[in-house]
């Protein structure tokens, strides 16, 4: 039986973050339903090296599936762990596989399972419509179930490494629409909350097309944020040009003011006459 020896790689080859070799098989095993052969032959050694005990990585797996607490996922994801538990006792009998689901699981086990969990409800809530970017949003978001949505606030969300759900990030799922590309499109909780104060603030700026936000690297020292030349969403209008002056120019502006300071070449924004 060869010695585990494990080889992370530095760059995240699959989208998923550096976890533990069995975790990143029930991931993709359960959450994501791909074959237990390409994951062992083809997606384990590209990410952690091909230096691995497979007897070893099925029993850790199979410790981890009896882990999981059928309370905190769907029917049709528990249905598939039970006969996911029944083909792999076959397998490991078929192969003489030592399996250990007797022995109580370790913190990091336990970590495992959780990070399991989290990763699966994410998944959950990102099928289907919700798996490309909102795109121009018309009668306000799209509306979650009450299921879904008290499966969402219990969601835990100290783990950003795989879970995007922090209360910022499930206030943008719910309210406005958010879907997994403009999740992957914001990666920092900075980024969704300039995204989301522009959504909310258009004297700012703009929301474009496909929920992406016209910010890049220059100082908006007012607001806090790294901005460059960004486009201002409207007309700027007697009763909101003092607070875009606020925002934007460093200060409260009349409109004739605000003219002569675009004149003279404010450089940080540009406006957009819709």
């Amino acid at each position: 039986m060869k010695q585990i020896k494990i080889i992370r790689t530095a760059e995240k080859q699959d989208g998923l973050p550096n976890v533990s070799m069995p975790l990143y098989f029930l991931m993709r095993r359960v959450a994501d339903k791909v074959s237990p052969r390409s994951i062992i032959y083809d997606e384990i050694p590209a990410k952690y090296g091909d230096n691995f005990d497979v007897p070893h990585l099925c029993n850790s797996f199979m410790r981890l599936i009896h882990g999981l607490n059928p309370d905190h996922h769907d029917s049709a994801t528990n249905n598939f762990v039970e006969t996911e538990k029944k083909q792999m006792f076959t397998t490991a009998k078929k192969h003489g596989y030592d399996i250990d689901v007797e022995t109580p699981l370790s913190d990091e086990e336990k970590n495992d399972v959780e990070k399991f969990t989290r990763y699966s409800n994410q998944k959950h809530f990102f099928e289907g419509r919700r798996s490309g970017t909102k795109g121009p949003v018309s009668g306000g978001a799209e509306d979650i179930s009450p299921e879904d949505e008290l499966r969402l606030e219990s969601m835990p969300n100290e783990d950003d490494g795989i879970n995007y759900f922090t209360d910022l990030g499930k206030h943008l799922y719910v309210h406005h629409g958010w879907q997994l590309g403009d999740f992957q499109n914001h990666p920092t909780e900075e980024d969704r909350r300039v995204a989301h104060d522009l959504a909310m603030n258009p004297m700012l700026g703009s929301v474009q097309a496909g929920g992406t936000t016209g910010f890049e690297a220059h100082a908006m020292k007012k607001m806090g944020y790294q901005i460059a030349r960004i486009p201002v969403l409207g007309r700027v209008t007697p009763s909101w040009v003092s607070g875009h002056g606020e925002a934007m120019h460093g200060g409260p502006l009349t409109m004739e003011e605000h003219h002569e300071a675009h004149q003279n070449g404010v450089a940080n924004h540009s406006h957009i006459i819709l």
